[in-house]
């Protein structure tokens, strides 16, 4: 009694006694090395009442003959004493997962059996699958234990008819009474997917272990998705992922104001993928630490998470296949990131695609020091960002296919392009690339002579405050290269000289479509046409009234289609002296005077 007595004390007075994380160690036992767990002094394989009694029993001087000190000293103090009996009391990795009853409800578990305890675990029963337990009162605690195997959809999904918190630790459900120790997930792919889907109920898991520090594919996929009064997040200690491990294990934990800590620093395909996704309460990301990267790692990993506001340092200097893809997409509350937030000079395809989408209250960006690119790299990285009024600085000579592609598509504030040096290009390199943005009013020099498809592609579709256009001084073209380059740059009033006598199918292909303002063509100077070369590449320029075409042959398919429809009623068309194939209306505006050369 007087024990007892003295235990129950401590925990009021000292409830902040040093834990243990109940991993195995390794002692003597008849001079044989075996793995044995602190606090398991009976050496049954768990750590329960009994192993207190045995503590008890030597402070009282009357201790079993396998007594060990080793594996009493629970708290690693150096001698046994009541203060280690409060380390297994209150030590949540040694306790079987548990719910705590906010609310009074019921609980079931769908796709397995599994087992349950009211009285501390005293008695248990087996409990069927899709079967709710007895009535769990406001402050009472229902345990859970089991043998369970995963299948591709995990072990089951809890749900509940009352508010609860969860705490305890998840290894219960597989190791049943042996559970305490048990660190590795290795071989069980899948086992807490969708543990609690869509329990809305669920209020805090901030006691919950999960204690494996070898994680397998897919093993926390989707555990907590759409637990939308989740307010506080378990820790999560592994530092070794596997493919898919923490995959959308957040998604829609709407209430969700804090993220663990994520000490990994070396990734696998896929780990962090939506993990916050759509936590739109989320308003700080945790520190990143890692190095190492794996396709797709941190993809879509804060998406539409709508009040976070800062970003972190990102410290790879080598990327992987769309490792950073789409992370803050949609992160309307972000304001700034540091500008040496991303220090990569080794890029990969796609690295960098959609990373800040649609992050409206951007104002400032992180440096971009890599010279050497990859495949769509910067993608629609800045897309949509609508209060983005500088853009960093993009150094590199040397392009790849889509590298710049959409980058700057809709920032609608950004007045200044930066300088892109680049002579060779590469297919699709700038396509859409300032498409949308409105407040643009001056063009980079574009220096380069070496084309290739699609490289200019829509490149300032819609830059309706872009007035003058860079010289293209490209002689050699390629396919569709300039096709809508300035279409709907409705306040464009010259264009840029195209001196290249060989075209390419498609090459001006609606080029200064809509162009409204600009009234004067380049001249055309090429003799032989190519397919749809020139198809609606005037389109729609509405004060268009002069143009000069040297072609004298105009054979190639859809070459001029609807290339001066919507022209000025009247204007002048320069041909060719030796040209009779013009086709007034079709080919040549109505009610415009034609002139020779």
């Amino acid at each position: 009694m007087r024990l007892s007595l003295l235990v129950v004390l401590l925990l009021v007075c000292f409830p902040s006694f040093s834990q243990v994380d109940g991993i195995n160690y390794k002692v003597r036992n008849n001079n044989e090395v075996v793995e044995d767990i602190k606090g398991d002094i009976n050496r049954d394989g768990k750590v329960d009442s009994a192993d207190i009694n045995e503590i008890e029993k030597y402070i009282m001087g009357n201790p079993s003959p396998y007594f060990d000190l080793k594996i009493a000293d629970v708290n690693d103090d150096g001698v046994v004493n009541v203060a280690d009996i409060v380390c297994i009391t209150k030590d949540k990795h040694y306790k079987y997962l548990t719910f705590v009853a906010i609310d009074e409800g019921k609980f079931k578990l769908s796709g397995n059996s599994v087992q349950y305890s009211l009285d501390e675990g005293s008695t248990w029963t087996t409990l069927a699958s899709d079967t709710y337990s007895p009535t769990v009162y406001s402050g009472q605690k229902i345990m859970w234990k089991g043998n369970l195997s995963p299948t591709s959809s995990g072990i089951g999904t809890f749900s509940s008819t009352g508010r609860f918190n969860v705490e305890g630790n998840t290894m219960s459900l597989l190791y049943g009474d042996s559970f305490i120790g048990k660190t590795s997930l290795s071989g069980k792919n899948d086992v807490f997917r969708e543990l609690f889907c869509n329990a809305s109920s669920l209020i805090n898991a901030e006691n919950l272990v999960l204690p494996a520090t070898t994680l397998a594919d897919w093993c926390y996929v989707n555990m907590f998705s759409n637990c939308t009064s989740l307010t506080t997040a378990p820790p999560l200690p592994a530092i070794t992922m596997a493919e898919g491990c923490y995959a959308g294990m957040f998604y829609r934990c709407s209430s969700l104001t804090t993220a663990p800590q994520l000490p990994a620093t070396k990734l696998a395909r896929y780990c962090y993928g939506g993990l916050f996704s759509e936590c739109t309460s989320l308003i700080k990301a945790p520190s990143l630490p890692a190095v190492t990267m794996a396709e797709r790692c941190f993809s879509d990993m804060f998406l539409r998470c709508s009040s976070l506001t800062t970003a972190p340092q990102l410290p790879a200097t080598t990327l992987a296949y769309r490792c950073y893809e789409f992370m803050f997409d949609e992160c309307t509350s972000l304001t700034t990131v540091p500008s040496n937030m991303l220090p990569a000079t080794t890029l990969a395809e796609s690295c960098y695609g959609g990373m800040f989408r649609r992050c409206g209250s951007l104002t400032t960006v992180p440096q971009l020091p890599a010279t050497t690119l990859a495949r769509g790299c910067y993608g629609g990285m800045f897309y949509g960002c609508t209060s983005l009024t500088t853009a960093p600085e993009l150094p590199s000579t040397t392009l790849e296919k889509g590298c710049y592609g959409d980058m700057f598509f809709g920032c609608t504030s950004l007045t200044t392009a930066p300088e892109l040096p680049a002579t060779t290009l590469a297919p699709e390199c700038y396509q859409g690339m300032f498409d949308e943005c409105t407040s643009l009013t001056t063009a980079p020099q574009l220096p380069a002579t070496t084309l290739s498809d699609y490289c200019y592609s829509g490149m300032f579709y819609g830059c309706t405050s872009l007035t003058t256009a860079p010289q293209l001084p490209a002689i050699t073209l390629s396919d569709y290269c300039y096709s809508g380059m300035f279409e709907n740059c409705t306040s464009l009033t010259t264009a840029p000289e195209l001196p290249a006598t060989t075209l390419e199918i498609g090459c001006y292909y609606r080029m200064f479509a809509s162009c409204i303002s600009l009234t004067t063509a380049p001249v055309l100077p090429a003799s032989k046409l190519a397919d749809r070369c020139y198809y609606g590449m005037f389109r729609e320029c509405a004060s268009l009234n002069y143009i000069k075409c040297l072609a004298t042959d105009i054979s190639a398919n859809d070459c001029t289609n609807n290339w001066v429809i919507g022209v000025s009623s009247s204007g002048t068309f320069v041909k060719a002296s030796s040209m009779t194939s013009w086709i007034t209306t079709i080919n040549i505006p109505s009610g415009w005077t034609v002139k020779n050369e």
